[in-house]
């Protein structure tokens, strides 16, 4: 989903704001399997999150990308269980 996003505003001006799961999905199709699971919150011109819901547990993965390019790989619970270390930072 990143790539497909980063593909997004290449495609729009450099601007992740008019970003959709469908508009995603037509750049990278298997984004499909993710279902309703999958989903585009609080894209600006700059920034964006996407967020990613374990159907199961619940449990939800997000990459987020700040006005200023630091993208952070957040999930919840922060407990260290189901894939989510403690400390709620995925990607480090």
């Amino acid at each position: 989903a990143q790539t497909a996003i980063e593909t997004f505003a290449t495609d729009n001006n450099g601007k992740y704001t008019t970003a959709t799961v469908a508009k995603l999905t037509a750049i990278e199709p298997t984004l499909t399997d993710a279902g309703t699971n999958l989903a585009v919150n609080a894209a600006g011109d700059k920034s964006y999150t996407l967020t990613m819901t374990q159907p199961t547990t619940t449990h939800t993965f997000t990459i987020t990308r700040a006005d200023t390019g630091v993208t952070t790989l957040g999930c919840t619970p922060t407990t260290g269980a189901g894939g989510c270390p403690s400390g709620g930072n995925w990607g480090g």
